[in-house]
């Protein structure tokens, strides 16, 4: 049998994008808000480090197409 505590940590798996999306839009399903604003905390940091470059690249990528296009 298995224990009663789990750890399930989807969210690390997921790549920096999505990660910044989930952070903006996320509900407290289960914890509490600090901890979970702690525990978000490095993955802002590492948002906020390179978010200027994914926008600038999809801004490229538009002027480049002269449209929207969803390939990054």
């Amino acid at each position: 049998m298995a224990p009663a505590v789990y750890d399930i940590r989807v969210f690390e798996l997921l790549p920096l994008k999505i990660k910044a999306s989930v952070m903006g839009n996320y509900i407290v399903l289960y914890g509490k808000l600090p901890g979970i604003s702690e525990y978000f905390y490095h993955y802002r940091k590492l948002w906020d480090d390179c978010k200027h470059r994914v926008e600038a690249l999809v801004l490229w990528k538009l002027q480049r197409t002269g449209g929207f296009n969803t390939e990054i």
